[in-house]
C-alpha cells in the first residue's frame, strides 16, 4: 500500500473514538490516541513499542494468549472480555475483538478493546432500579404482569398471584386469569341480568325467598347464565359436527 494511503489510514485511526492497537511479536507496534488514554497515558508514544502483556491483567493472559494464537492462525475468535492494565496498574475491564493483518512482511494482530466500565455502571443501575420497583410494588402490595396480546399468554409476579390468590405451580397462570376474568365478568353479568330477562329475574326473586342474601342470588342467577352458555356452546359445536359430515358425504 501506498505510504500516502497508510498516512491517511493511521490518520483515521487516530481520530476514532474507540481504542485500537496493532500487536507485532507481542509489541506494541501502534496504538491510537483513544487506547492511550484508555490505558492512562498522556501520548501513544508512551504505550508504544512496549510488551502487549505488561497491560494485560494476569488473570486474563491465558485467555489472551489463546485468542492472539487462534488470530495468527488465521481463525476469527468472538470477541471476548479481559481485564486490561493501564499504566499506574490500575484494571480495566475491557470486550477485545481481535483479527490478523498484514504487517512488515509479517502478520500482526489489530484490535479493538471497548472499555466496559459505563456498561457495567449502566447494568448495575438497572439492576438497582428493577430490585427496588420489586421492593416499593412488595411493600405496596402492588402486582404487575406482562400480557402477549398475540398468543394470549400471561406472565406475572409473585404479588399478582398473592393479590388473586391464584396457584404457583397448578394450571398456567395466563389460564388462571382468563378463568378469573371470566368469573368477575360473569358475576357482574349476573348483577345486571335480571333487570333484562324475565326468567333471570324471577332466579333471583327465588334466592331472596329462599332466605338467602343478595350475593347468594346473584351467584345463582351466575349459575343459571353458565348453564345457557354451556348449552349454546354444545348446541353451535354439534351443528358445526353435522355440517362437517354432511359436506363430507357429499365430498
Amino acid at each position: 500500500m501506498p505510504q500516502k494511503e497508510v498516512q491517511v489510514l493511521r490518520d483515521l485511526l487516530d481520530q476514532a473514538p474507540l481504542p485500537v492497537w496493532v500487536n507485532h511479536q507481542d509489541r506494541v507496534a501502534y496504538i491510537n490516541r483513544a487506547g492511550a488514554k484508555l490505558l492512562g497515558a498522556l501520548k501513544p508514544d508512551d504505550i508504544t513499542c512496549g510488551s502487549v502483556l505488561t497491560f494485560i491483567h494476569t488473570r486474563s493472559l491465558a485467555l489472551a494468549q489463546e485468542r492472539m494464537n487462534q488470530v495468527l492462525a488465521g481463525q476469527n475468535p468472538e470477541p471476548g472480555h479481559e481485564m486490561f492494565l493501564r499504566l499506574d496498574g490500575s484494571p480495566v475491564e475491557v470486550e477485545v475483538t481481535s483479527w490478523r493483518i498484514p504487517f512488515a512482511g509479517d502478520y500482526a494482530i489489530q484490535s479493538t478493546f471497548a472499555d466496559l466500565t459505563a456498561q457495567r455502571k449502566a447494568d448495575r443501575a438497572m439492576r438497582d432500579t428493577s430490585e427496588r420497583l420489586q421492593a416499593a410494588l412488595l411493600a405496596s402490595g402492588t402486582g404487575t404482569f406482562r400480557w402477549d396480546v398475540q398468543s394470549g399468554l400471561v406472565d406475572g409476579d409473585d404479588n399478582l398471584r398473592r393479590l388473586f390468590r391464584l396457584s404457583g405451580n397448578a394450571a398456567p397462570l395466563h389460564h388462571q386469569v382468563r378463568d378469573l376474568l371470566a368469573q368477575s365478568a360473569l358475576i357482574e353479568t349476573a348483577k345486571l341480568a335480571p333487570m333484562y330477562n324475565e326468567k333471570l329475574k324471577e332466579v333471583h326473586r327465588k334466592a331472596i325467598e329462599k332466605g338467602g342474601h343478595r350475593n347468594r342470588a346473584t351467584l345463582a342467577v351466575a349459575r343459571k347464565l353458565a348453564a345457557y352458555l354451556m348449552a349454546a356452546d354444545r348446541a353451535f359445536f354439534a351443528s358445526q359436527r353435522k355440517a362437517l359430515g354432511e359436506h363430507t358425504q357429499a365430498a
